[in-house]
């Protein structure tokens, strides 16, 4: 589903981060492997996507843990 809309990686980081939950193994597989599609979502609609100041830092530390944190800057 994230060859879809690869804004749904950033998604599946924030609500792991708001509700305190793991990324699934087969889900976190999935976003490495389609995070290059990061690359063609518009600086808006990633900026939508990220959490408010309290839960930026768990947000870019799982985006960092799983390689995709490059592809946001």
């Amino acid at each position: 589903r994230f060859r879809e809309d690869a804004l749904r990686i950033l998604r599946a980081y924030r609500f792991a981060a708001q509700l305190s939950f793991d990324i699934d193994p087969a889900t976190r597989a999935g976003a490495q492997i389609c995070a290059p599609l990061l690359a063609r979502i518009s600086v808006e609609r990633i900026a939508a996507e990220l959490p408010t100041r309290t839960r930026l830092s768990v947000t870019l530390s799982l985006c960092i843990a799983l390689g995709t944190a490059v592809l946001l800057w």
